[in-house]
This record gives structure tokens, sequence and C-alpha cells, in this order.
């Protein structure tokens, strides 16, 4: 959305919830946020990416958070070609990815929405001549700076909770919503805590994943958890979970480390 046309949207909302604040008593809380004008476009057309992020560990009792990427997340595209033109500002099926909006534009519902994986768009971008390697490194970097920004409030949150009940090993998987734009830059748009794992491109595997990494034991005496009724050890070294667990070639999540201190980034 063009400048002007944003600075008069925010113009007209200010003064609306001015006239609504001054029939009402107390304060009101308001996010505000910018819109990407130029985003990254597949065919013409505004995509964004889901990706799932796995934390078995917020950091709590001094041990560093940790944080899980999953390797294949998939692509949601809007239904109709990219326009800023003042016509089509209010147009949801151009400027909104969501599948539960742009299944009702297009035929065959939510059946006729192309999701692409995140291997078909590296190819994509391969014959664009686009570095995913490079944005990779950027969506993960972005990743860590957002789960290193909740860890005191989470990892608070989870000692009151131990003082309870010790023996848990709770683990969240998170739904990040990530826009690129044409600088190919990522933009964290939200931060799912229950994503939705139905219709999407092989969750049932990653699901599968996340309760290997989740259950995995070592002979370790550190870092033990009582999990499933039984006391196991998360193996905290390793750069790379193997999806298989055995020593094979598919490699479903890969670690991360948060760093302590103001900077944040992947090992």
């Amino acid at each position: 959305m063009p400048h002007h046309a944003v600075e008069a949207e925010v113009a007209a909302f200010c003064s609306k919830q001015k006239n609504r604040s001054t029939q009402k008593s107390g304060c009101q809380t308001f996010v505000a946020q910018g819109y990407i004008q130029s985003p990254l476009l597949v065919d013409g057309r505004k995509f964004d990416l889901r990706l799932y992020v796995l934390v078995t560990s917020f950091g709590e009792e001094g041990v560093p958070p940790e944080v899980y990427l999953f390797r294949e997340g998939f692509a949601r595209f809007a239904s109709e070609p990219f326009s800023v033109a003042p016509e089509d500002l209010q147009n949801r099926y151009i400027h909104l990815t969501n599948n539960c909006i742009n299944k009702k534009n297009v035929p065959g519902g939510e059946a006729g929405l192309e999701n692409w994986t995140l291997a078909r768009l590296e190819s994509w971008m391969a014959k664009e001549a686009i570095d995913f390697g490079s944005l990779w490194q950027a969506i993960r970097d972005l990743v860590a700076t957002a789960i290193a920004a909740a860890v005191p409030t989470i990892s608070e949150a989870m000692a009151c909770v131990r003082e309870e009940r010790p023996s848990l090993m709770p683990f969240e998987l998170f739904g990040f919503d990530v826009m690129i734009d044409e600088k190919l830059h990522p933009w964290l748009l939200e931060v799912n805590s229950r994503p939705a794992l139905g219709g999407a491109l092989k969750l049932p595997k990653m699901v599968e994943d996340v309760f290997r990494i989740i259950s995995r034991v070592s002979a370790s005496p550190e870092g033990k958890h009582h999990f499933g009724g039984q006391v196991h050890s998360l193996v905290p070294n390793e750069d790379v979970c193997q999806a298989d667990g055995g020593g094979g070639t598919a490699n479903a999540f890969e670690r991360v480390q948060i760093m302590s201190g103001p900077c944040s980034r992947f090992s």
C-alpha cells in the first residue's frame, strides 16, 4: 500500500478511535503494522511461508533453549495478481495469502489452492538466479531472534509450572509465518502457538519427527526429564537431528542454538 494511502488509513482509524475513547474510560492498546509494499512475487502473485519451529526447552534453570527448525514448510499464495492500485487496496485475494481466505476464490475451494513445498520454491528461485541459501540463513536468524525475545517471559512462566509439576518436560511446536520482500529480506508476520496441521504438505512425517526428538535418549545423566512416564535425556549436542533416527540421510529439523546476550544467532 503506498505511503499516502497508509497515512490516510491511519489518520482515519485514529480519529475513529479517539471519538470512541471519549465515550469510554480507561486505556486501549493497539498494534500498528507496516505494509510490505514490494514483496517477492511468484508469477506475479504475493506469497508467504509457513514454517515450523520446535522448542523443547525455553532455557529454564540456566539451560540454553533447545530449538529446531523444520526443513520443510510450504508457500501460500494470493489467488489474484499483486497490485497496489487504489481500486485494488480492499481486495483480500490480492493482499492476503491465507488459505482460509483464498479457498473462497478458486475453483474447488481448498483443494484448488496451490501450496508449494520449500523444495519447489527453491527450484523456482534457482531458475530465477535467486540465492535460496542466503535467504534460508536470513530466515534462521529471524527465527533465532524471535525465540530469544520470548525466552525471558516464557522461561519465567515455565519456572512456576515446574514448581508444581517438576517431572514435566514441556515442548511447543510453533507455526512461523514469514513474508519475503523483493530484496530477499524475510519479515515475521506472526507466530502461532497452536498451528493447524491439517491439509498442509508432509505434516504427518513432521509430527512423527517431533516425537522422535522429544523422546530421544542418551547415556549421559545430564539434562534428564520425565516424558511418557519414563526418565529420558534429550541430546543437546546434535547440530542436526536425523529424521530416521538412525544415521540415515534425511534431515528433518535443523538444530538451533540461541546465544545469550543482546545478539542471537544460529550455530
